[in-house]
């Protein structure tokens, strides 16, 4: 048996990360944003300083001396990074970007029957002879077994993640951050064949050689730039206007032509591959969950998993699985949890709070055993809660770690809470709901409820439960991104009592961070946002924390 580090970051990655595996199981995966405290898009290059100190510290290993170190590429063998820490050449393994994002879905999804693999984003590039620049691979997978059958090569191919990034750009916000912004403004604008076929002109698939086509980009930053060139060219730039229907609308043509063209895609995969009907899928595309839905509604789909980390983050864990595989010690599986990061014991938070005290002067900072029936009853009532149990999860997600928890019933929570966190959201905020019953007020069909458990999927809401919930459903569409809880999330015993309560079972849950700054990592800053009167209790392990 071995013991693997795998790491992603550095110069041309972003989302860095570290990931401990040993004997087969996952023990640690750490995000450098949440030691560093310093959100991806303010430092995309970062190295995985941070997070690979917690993993050696915490399970008294060293990088050098592991039996293998893994990363995916842009992260190479000629890595500085690597090279400072005076690492075996002979030990570092290398997997393509893009391989990693595949191997990290199939080998999480738990899916033996015949699959399609499929990876997508801005550009997968490569410093490392032998590794070819992509933007996709696309895998058939079966019983723990991947075979690459198409790639989408830079330099010929098209990146429709790089023209929804140059939307973004173009809409005033900011790459790597706000995409889901513009799926959110998406469902207030409407079709415009101008808009939607100047697209067209930019990018289109030919089925004869399976590729999206007609130029390419050798980084992301450069095809985001050219693609605004070519927005602007068409016309649709230059003659756009900047009121909030004509900014909704081109927004809409986007996420439509993404939509459609990665539907006609897979629907072309099926063509060649009929008897491939479970869909696993990576890269930073499938963070759009409008997307997962449309992919989910098709009649051939069986199942979607969506890769939780689809992002770059999910490359470390995606290239130690691959060594994992290679040694026969994993095979695909479901995750049983995302909660793989640092935690606190009651011990460590009772010293802080007394540091906290002592810096702050605030003698009123109470607390009292926590209660799920007592932190109902305040959900009930409309108080504000922050949630802080355990380790913190894997994934862009806050999934029942970090969290803060609203009651879903007032339509102007809105409003309230972006106030009280200092966003500007436009997304609606997302719900979580007791897993048995997710098809009572979502139309899941009861289907692909395993990848809805990490909140990378969209259902409409029916329409019963539309103005029992307004908080968490989108005001036009109607849809809504639940997270369905079970009983091994430490979100389940509070939804129990709220339903019991409320005959809801459903709450509000967004992430427990205030604009601009990562989700939170330790109990300091959750203990802040307390007292700066950001939520109005704080659910921290064995106590509920208040202010007098």
């Amino acid at each position: 048996m071995s013991k693997i580090i795998s790491i992603y970051g550095g110069y041309c990655a972003h989302d860095a990360c570290s990931v401990y595996i040993e004997d087969g199981k996952i023990k640690s995966i750490i995000q450098e944003e949440r030691p560093r405290r310093v959100k991806v898009y303010k430092d995309q290059y970062a190295n995985p300083i941070l997070s690979l100190h917690r993993i050696e510290k915490e399970f008294g290993v060293k990088l050098k001396d592991v039996d293998w170190i893994c990363t995916a590429t842009p992260m190479g063998i000629d890595s500085e990074f690597l090279y400072e820490r005076s690492v075996p050449r002979e030990k570092i393994y290398i997997v393509n970007h893009h391989e990693s994002h595949c191997t990290g879905a199939y080998y999480t999804s738990g899916f033996n029957e015949k699959t399609i693999v499929f990876s997508y984003d801005a550009g997968g590039i490569s410093k490392s002879k032998g590794y070819n620049t992509t933007f996709s691979h696309t895998y058939l997978a079966q019983n723990n077994k991947m075979s690459l059958i198409n790639t989408f090569p830079m330099g010929y191919t098209a990146s429709i993640p790089c023209m929804y990034a140059a939307v973004t750009r173009y809409l005033g916000w900011l790459v790597h951050k706000d995409e889901g912004k513009v799926t959110g403004l998406a469902g207030h604008g409407e079709y415009r064949d101008e808009i939607y076929k100047a697209f067209e002109t930019i990018c289109w698939y030919d089925k004869g050689i399976k590729k999206f086509l007609p130029n390419g980009q050798a980084e992301s930053a450069t095809g985001i730039n050219l693609v605004l060139d070519d927005l602007t060219r068409t016309g649709v730039l230059s003659d756009f206007k900047s009121d909030d229907k004509s900014r909704a609308d081109l927004a809409y043509n986007m996420q439509y032509f993404l939509e459609n063209k990665i539907v006609e895609y897979l629907n072309h995969m099926h063509e060649l591959y009929p008897n491939y009907k479970k869909l696993a899928l990576a890269g930073g595309v499938f963070a759009n969950v409008k997307l997962n839905q449309r992919i989910n509604e098709l009649d051939w789909v069986e199942e979607v998993y969506v890769y939780p980390a689809m992002n770059d983050a999910g490359n470390a864990l995606g290239a130690g699985l691959k060594k994992a595989v290679e040694l026969g010690e994993w095979k695909t599986k479901q995750f049983k949890h995302l909660f793989y990061g640092t935690d606190y014991n009651q011990d460590y938070i009772d010293n802080m709070i007394k540091g906290v005290n002592f810096m702050t002067k605030n003698s009123n900072l109470k607390r009292k055993k926590a209660d799920m029936k007592v932190v109902a009853k305040h959900l009930n009532e409309g108080s504000i809660i922050g949630w802080f149990k355990g380790k913190f999860e894997f994934g862009p997600r806050a999934l029942g770690a970090r969290s803060v928890l609203v009651r879903p019933t007032d339509a102007e929570t809105h409003e309230k809470l972006n106030k009280r966190l200092g966003r500007n959201e436009v997304m609606p905020f997302a719900p979580i709901v007791l897993g048995d019953k997710a098809n009572d007020v979502f139309i899941t069909n009861n289907k692909s409820h395993y990848t809805a458990e990490f909140m990378t999927m969209c259902y409409d809401t029916r329409d019963e439960w539309i103005d029992r919930i307004p908080a968490v459903v989108h005001k036009v569409d109607k849809s809504a991104r639940p997270q369905l809880v079970f009983d091994y999330n430490p979100f389940y015993q509070v939804l129990i009592e709220y339903e019991k309560l409320s005959g809801i079972p459903v709450l509000l849950n967004t992430s427990f961070n205030v604009h601009g700054e990562p989700i939170i990592d330790g109990p300091d800053q959750a203990i802040k946002h307390l007292l700066d009167g950001v939520v109005d209790y704080l659910v921290m392990e064995d106590f509920v924390y208040y202010v007098e």
